[in-house]
């Protein structure tokens, strides 16, 4: 019997299979007694252990040495190389794929023929893609080198044949002298690197700016939340709302796995807290309104980036994808290359990125560690096992990496958070609300979940509400196109302390000293400056004086004068102001700046303002106040954008019949704009009328005449349309379209038919296209209309209400 004593054959290193203490001699008691079915049940829980593209990626490692052993090394092909059968390819526990051809001989594998293949195949023909499609001949990296020896593993343990104890030694040495070759080679620039680069804070900020340039909110999104997680691209991908939950004053979010621990027994949860005073980079608010916008979509789905029925890792590939197109151009290049080296820019630059600021930023930095334990990367088996549960150094990590300094004053600031009496938010009607407009669909699925880190999301769109206006792409945010309950919601969300958030929580007692001590500095400074103006203001309490004695002896002096002129001015000043407001002073404002700027000095006499305010036909609380520049008077600022991008219907219809009461101009004033219905395609520019013409009002032309035939009028006062109203018209719309245009949902489910924007919607609804594609009852119906031969028959009018 051989029995191998590990305690007398110490040896350092690693312990393999074959170094254990076993006994082979003895025969398996039912080695043999396994059917196929058991066999396959085996294997569906096996096949997790390699995944699906290493399994194909290891098998074409060992069909390419098998074929160079045909051609190099023919006498040990037949006899170390075996073809693989028909039977092979049937067997589920071995992963052949078509175009595999042979398989190694594993029992007595000689590793020589190994290492030769290695050395004759370790240069390699490299094309530059960043410098021209240029071919280099370099050393293959140490990854390529090291996964034809874990090939070689797959195939004996799949073919359940054990290696030589020469195999592990030889291939051990063979690495570790590959790798000091590598140290060379680098020297004289022969290394195929691939090693990404930390991405530099001030290059962080600024690439999340050109997401926003670029109307890229995925891309906006998934980097801010890499950067928080300190993760892979590939981490990010399978995220769904089961990972999040609410901390003390932040976020959580927990990995179900990741490529270092594929069975997901040391993930941590990881703490991401928001950066409330650089929006551009707030993981709170790029969360809030990436789901805000998506919230049709997650009416069956689960994923956060991934769409429905979507391969797992092709929103990673997408992201991947749009990075590189964004940064490729000659502009950011060189902007790129002023603070870091371009070809060494990827996706995996955000995970490093956020462990440099965590690391060599401030002196007092988090422990490496915490560091460590949130950037997935090892530190051995001891620290791997013993330092899991250190919450409280990941707190102090996610402080750090959102790009605030500890030695800021606001380090320890609290998100923006609501302030409420209940004791939960969504006992206030107006948070209710609001979390209904933006957040339906998901809270009909995952409320348990994700109702608190929804609260804090949607606190943190209403914080930056006037920011969010000066973007296109973040404008059409549900609860932005609600004036009046956005002003409600302001006065709830707070950022100092309650009842429900009472402090700061994963700060340092350093931070709270350094805090203490710049408030005493602050108080000293102002007592000195005290005592520094105290001559002056001796010097002026005595003319003050002087000037008092003069003023109750009946002496007029220059400075009673301009005092009492300067009274009789405020006076004056605030008495037109106030009869400016009673008579509307908002209409002789907008005039008064046309006629003054502007591209032209006099006013179009065919666009006057009474006829503007007339076109609008509305009635209510809400002033409807035109826009003026050009020398006319329009429904919409000049750079107004009916964008239809990320529009889904429902929020269209809210702005088709309510319009959009919260938006902002550049100047920080709210100017609501008028509902689109009433929108004349005359009094808006050429690009945004074209818009509003074929991506608006072929949907929604046809959804009103739908409430036409229903007997429902819409009110001309806009605050008497509630949510309630908008849902129950929306519902008869859709059936209204569905009954004219029902070959849409033969096509799609009805989830998916509900997530098409507006643009593909008005493109569906459209004669030419029901006459293209629709079935008889909706070419039938379009006969009836007179549309039928797209020539003739008098083209049919909705009549508007």
């Amino acid at each position: 019997m051989s029995l191998i004593n590990h305690s007398r054959n110490r040896h350092r290193g690693r312990t393999y299979a074959h170094q254990r203490r076993t006994n082979d001699d003895v025969e398996i008691i039912g080695g043999a007694a396994i059917t196929n079915d058991q066999r396959a049940r085996i294997c569906e829980t096996e096949g997790f252990h390699w995944s699906k593209n290493c399994r194909r990626n290891y098998r074409n490692r060992i069909n390419t040495f098998c074929l160079w052993l045909k051609d190099h090394d023919p006498e040990y092909f037949a006899n170390g190389v075996r073809e693989v059968t028909r039977e092979d390819r049937q067997d589920p526990t071995l992963y052949f794929h078509d175009k595999i051809q042979y398989d190694l001989v594993y029992a007595g594998f000689n590793v020589m023929k190994l290492k030769i293949f290695l050395s004759e195949n370790k240069m390699i023909t490299k094309k530059d893609k960043k410098n021209g499609l240029v071919e280099r001949h370099v050393l293959a990296s140490e990854g390529t080198i090291r996964k034809y020896k874990d090939a070689i593993i797959m195939g004996s343990i799949l073919r359940d044949e054990a290696l030589p104890s020469s195999f592990y030694d030889g291939m051990k040495h063979f690495i570790d002298s590959y790798n000091k070759e590598l140290a060379v080679g680098k020297s004289k620039g022969i290394v195929d690197e691939k090693d990404s680069d930390a991405l530099p804070i001030v290059l962080f900020a600024k690439i999340c700016e050109w997401c926003l340039e670029a109307k890229n909110i995925f891309l906006w999104t998934w980097g801010i939340l890499q950067w928080n997680l300190m993760c892979r691209p590939i981490s990010v991908d399978p995220l769904s709302f089961h990972n999040f939950a609410m901390g003390p004053d932040c976020t959580k979010i927990l990995f179900d796995f990741t490529k270092a621990d594929q069975e997901g027994s040391k993930v941590l949860w990881k703490h991401i807290y928001d950066n409330t005073n650089h929006p551009h980079v707030s993981v709170n608010l790029a969360l809030g309104c990436w789901l805000a916008l998506r919230d049709p979509k997650f009416v069956d789905g689960d994923h956060i980036f991934l769409n429905k029925n979507s391969k797992q890792g092709s929103a990673s590939h997408r992201y991947c994808t749009q990075l590189g197109a964004l940064l490729g151009t000659p502009e950011k290049i060189a902007a790129i290359r002023d603070v870091m080296r371009y070809e060494h820019l990827s996706a995996y630059s955000f995970r490093k990125g956020g462990a440099v600021v965590c690391t060599s930023d401030e002196v007092d930095c988090p422990s490496f560690v915490s560091t460590a334990r949130r950037g997935e990367w090892s530190q051995g088996k001891i620290f791997d096992a013993y330092f899991q549960w250190a919450a409280a150094g990941d707190c102090f990590v996610g402080r750090v990496v959102r790009g605030v300094s500890p030695q800021e004053s606001d380090f320890a600031a609290l998100p923006p958070h609501w302030d409420v009496a209940d004791d939960s938010a969504m006992d206030n009607p107006d948070i209710s609300r609001a979390m209904k407009i933006c957040f339906k669909n998901i809270l009909k699925v995952h409320e348990h979940t994700m109702q608190g880190p929804l609260l804090l999301y949607l606190a943190s769109i209403v914080f930056h509400s006037e920011w969010l206006q000066r973007h296109d792409i973040l404008k059409n945010i549900p609860i932005l196109t609600d004036q009046a309950l956005l002003l409600k919601l302001k006065k709830l969300v707070t950022l100092e302390p309650t009842k429900n958030m009472p402090c700061a929580h994963g700060v340092p007692s350093f931070v709270r000293t350094n805090d203490l001590i710049q408030k005493n500095t602050e108080g000293i400074e102002i007592i000195i400056q005290m005592l520094k103006q105290l001559v002056p203001n001796v010097a002026d309490a005595v003319e003050t004086a002087l000037e008092q004695r003069n003023v109750d002896s009946g002496i007029m002096t220059i400075n009673v004068l301009e005092d009492r002129l300067f009274s009789l001015r405020r006076d004056v000043v605030k008495e037109v102001s106030d009869i400016m407001v009673r008579q509307g002073s908002h209409y002789a404002s907008t005039a008064n700046t046309c006629r003054t700027g502007g591209d032209s000095d006099t006013i179009n006499n065919e666009s006057t303002l009474e006829d503007v305010i007339k076109d609008t036909g509305m009635t209510g609380s809400i002033k409807y106040c035109p826009f003026a520049y050009d020398g006319k008077f329009w429904h919409v600022p000049k750079d107004y954008s009916f964008s239809s991008k990320l529009v889904t219907p429902v929020l269209g219809w809210r702005l088709w019949l309510c319009g959009n009461s919260g938006f902002t101009d550049e100047n920080g004033r709210v100017r609501p704009i008028l509902p689109y219905r009433k929108i004349r395609p005359s009094r808006i520019p050429k690009g945004a009328a074209r818009q509003l013409v074929t991506a608006w009002r072929p949907l929604f032309f046809m959804m009103e005449q739908g409430l036409v035939d229903a007997g429902i009028s819409i009110p001309s006062d806009v605050s008497q349309i509630s949510d309630g109203f908008l849902d129950d018209t929306y519902l008869k719309g859709v059936e209204y379209v569905k009954s004219r245009a029902s070959y849409i949902w033969d096509m799609q489910t009805t989830s998916a038919v509900e997530s098409l924007s507006i643009s593909y919607w008005s493109k569906l609804v459209s004669p030419s296209e029901i006459k293209k594609r629709g079935n008889e009852s909706d070419k039938s119906k379009l006969e009836q209309e007179g549309r039928g031969d797209g020539r003739s028959g008098k083209r049919h009018k909705y009549k508007r209400l």
